[in-house]
């Protein structure tokens, strides 16, 4: 018998998808392997949304590989832990555009 997961939305992916639309990024909600697709300008990167106060170090397997692979490739990859963390990041890959 297979085992059936979920994706559980960390509390505070619904404000920071909402943030970076508002400035005019693109944002897709892919919950696997990562939570979120953003295209700033030009440039594609991905993002877990992580509760504050939560355990943001827990990596799934799928996580930790897609990061390797993404830092690998040059792809940005980071961990967003509010809107604060979310506007901030995206300003710095404008910065790099």
């Amino acid at each position: 018998m297979s085992r059936r997961r979920f994706h559980r939305t960390d509390h505070s992916q619904p404000e920071i998808v909402e943030a970076l639309r508002e400035v005019g990024d693109y944002v897709a909600i892919i919950g696997r392997p990562v939570d979120l697709l953003i295209r700033t300008g030009h440039r594609y990167w991905t993002a877990e949304a992580k509760t504050p106060g939560g355990n943001q170090k827990r990596e799934q397997p799928a996580q930790v590989t897609h990061r390797e692979d993404a830092t690998a490739h040059g792809a940005p990859h980071f961990i967003l832990l509010s809107v604060d963390d979310a506007i901030a990041t995206r300003n710095r890959m404008v910065r790099l555009a």
